[in-house]
This record gives C-alpha cells, sequence and structure tokens, in this order.
C-alpha cells in the first residue's frame, strides 16, 4: 500500500468576498476506498464544525469518490466532476 496525501480546502464567502482556506492535508496510509476517505473528511470537516454546511464538492474523477459523497451525507447532484 503506497501512502497518500488527502487535502481538504473550504472555499467560503465573507461580506461578499471570496476566501479560501486549506483545512487539512495529511498523509494517509489506509487504502483509498470510498469508506476510508469519507471517515477522513467527515472527521476534519466535523473538527472545523462545517459538516453541515457542505453544498459542493469538487474531485478528481476517482470512482471511489461517489461513495465518498454519499457516505458523507454531500448529495450526490452537488458532486462536480473536475476535468
Amino acid at each position: 500500500m503506497t501512502e497518500h496525501h488527502l487535502s481538504i480546502t473550504a472555499h467560503y464567502t465573507t461580506d461578499w468576498k471570496l476566501k479560501s482556506k486549506v483545512l487539512q492535508t495529511e498523509a494517509v496510509c489506509s487504502f483509498q476506498t470510498g469508506e476510508n476517505v469519507a471517515a477522513e473528511m467527515t472527521t476534519c470537516l466535523t473538527k472545523f464544525d462545517i459538516l453541515d454546511k457542505v453544498t459542493l464538492m469538487t474531485d478528481d474523477n476517482a470512482r471511489n469518490m461517489d461513495v465518498v459523497a454519499r457516505k458523507a451525507g454531500f448529495p450526490v447532484a452537488f458532486l462536480i466532476r473536475s476535468i
């Protein structure tokens, strides 16, 4: 198994200004299954108390990200594929 890194970036507006913050970039030593990535994302978003504020998710086109969206509770309709 190879080590991979999971980065989570939040984009939001304050006073009509777009802001971006990297919430987490961590080495993850488990398999990149949808369930494992969803658990990592849920833990991070819960730590920042924003899990219920997610309205959009972008990903790298990996098939496991569909599972991540469902397991983390994000509406699949909001799953945007990057090219």
